[in-house]
């Protein structure tokens, strides 16, 4: 794969137990991701489907469309993470469904199960690698997640501990195929965490119309304590730092609930229209070099250095 355009959607639908009218909003969900028709999106990560009550009617009704990738169940009889992954059969991918590459990984780290008011320690959240097979066996990896909830705690250890593990449910990578990351990662773009644990790593795809538009993604419940609560953005779309691939975000539109589960969720969906295209061997490993100075923890000397080689070679993204 020389060049490849991509339809992705990520999207919290928020179908928690007890979260009013599940059925009614899954169901506008899939109507939603059918609208389009032939246009549809390529691939789609939802989070926070739960139960498996749930998952089955949203599968059967996207089933002539799309291709489901879900999760084991747990103890508790929840679907471990809450993750479900669509492929449209007519994209030109479909699922390698070798458990190697398309599997399940738990998150070791957690908050404890003893907080039952939180949920997150009982939910077995963790990431879902769905790797895909394209024309002339081009692979592509798209990583689904949903890092653990600040609640009052912030819990800002867990969720680092947890992207850490997003390398070990990675793996190895066979041909050097681009990675995609998306969900809700219960992190705001200003947190320390997100700068210095995320974008070493990670390309943030979203942040042209996160800037622009200064909204967010949950959706905010106006108080009469806070009439205009701050929106906040959580949920991202990013890729995988690698000087053999360039990103380009070609259109990004938020799914939108005007209001908490109407008509939609508590989170505005993510659609993202993206551009892969493999880097000319030339100009890449200069700007790779240039990219793990500017961004990680470095001297002042090697700051300028960074900065000298990535004039010499920028790194498009």
């Amino acid at each position: 794969m020389l060049v490849a355009d991509l339809r992705l959607v990520s999207w919290n639908v928020h179908a928690l137990p007890g979260a009013p009218d599940r059925a009614g909003r899954l169901a506008r969900v899939a109507d939603w991701l059918l609208a389009d028709g032939d246009a549809a999106p390529d691939v789609v990560a939802l989070q926070e489907v739960w139960t498996r009550e749930d998952a089955e009617p949203l599968v059967e009704r996207l089933a002539p469309v799309y291709e489901s990738v879900g999760t084991p169940p747990n103890w508790f009889g929840f679907r471990k993470g809450g993750l479900l992954a669509f492929v449209r059969r007519a994209s030109g991918w479909r699922v390698d469904r070798d458990t190697r590459r398309t599997r399940f990984h738990e998150f070791r780290a957690e908050a404890p199960d003893w907080r039952l008011w939180e949920g997150d320690g009982f939910g077995d959240k963790g990431v879902q690698r769905v790797e895909l097979v394209g024309a002339d066996d081009a692979r592509l990896v798209v990583l689904n997640t949903h890092l653990q909830a600040q609640y009052l705690h912030g819990w800002t250890a867990v969720r680092r501990a947890q992207l850490a593990e997003l390398e070990l449910a990675l793996g190895p990578l066979e041909g050097d195929p681009p990675v995609l990351l998306a969900g809700d990662l219960n992190t705001r773009a200003d947190e320390p965490f997100f700068r210095d644990a995320l974008l070493t790593r990670w390309i943030d795809l979203t942040v042209t119309e996160r800037v622009r538009c200064g909204c967010g993604t949950a959706v905010p419940t106006p108080s009469p304590q806070d009439p205009a609560p701050e929106p906040h953005w959580i949920d991202f779309v990013m890729a995988r730092r690698d000087p053999a691939w360039r990103f380009e975000m070609r259109g990004l539109e938020r799914i939108l609930s005007p209001r908490p589960d109407h008509p939609y969720s508590d989170h505005h969906g993510l659609d993202a229209r993206l551009r892969m295209a493999r880097s000319s061997h030339a100009d890449f490993p200069v700007s790779a070099l240039a990219v793990r100075l500017l961004v990680g923890p470095s001297s002042r000397r090697a700051w300028l250095v960074g900065l000298a080689l990535s004039a010499l070679g920028p790194f498009r993204s």
